[in-house]
């Protein structure tokens, strides 16, 4: 059975993490998702996926993950194919596997093998794929996620 749910905002510790897991794996489309997990508690890869999995991308939707849950580089290139793909305004904060705070977004992702034109300033990098209608913005925050927005 689907859940009449299509936008989530959640506050997922240990005791909650079955009930997670089973929830995504039950909802349907979401558009915006807004994570936190308490500290010390990681979701199960598999439970990430199935956030992607569900994630649709809108103009306004939002996939937020908090400090405790990384993104491996294979989720994120799903996450960010995915919404490159749909032509529409939406932003992701997450922290990749392995993010310090000296952290350039080229650690975690291949611009080159999906961008035909990209430019760097400071922490801030911008990439444009030929055909998009929409121009990609990547920062990295010093102590805080990487924040991609397409615009």
């Amino acid at each position: 059975m689907r859940l009449p749910v299509d936008s989530v905002n959640l506050w997922i510790g240990v005791e909650e993490q079955q009930a997670a897991e089973e929830f995504f794996q039950n909802a349907g489309p979401l558009y915006h998702i807004v994570l936190d997990c308490s500290t010390g508690f990681i979701l199960k890869r598999r439970t990430v996926d199935a956030m992607i999995d569900k994630f649709v991308p809108v103009d306004g939707g939002n996939f937020y993950l908090d400090v405790q849950t990384h993104l491996t580089r294979e989720q994120l290139e799903r996450l960010v194919l995915k919404c490159e793909l749909s032509d529409k305004k939406v932003k992701i904060e997450m922290w990749p596997e392995g993010y310090t705070n000296y952290s350039k977004a080229t650690d975690f992702f291949d611009f080159g093998k999906y961008y035909s034109t990209t430019k760097h300033e400071g922490r801030k990098l911008t990439a444009r794929r030929e055909g998009a209608k929409l121009e990609l913005c990547v920062e990295c925050w010093l102590e805080g996620p990487i924040k991609w927005e397409w615009n």
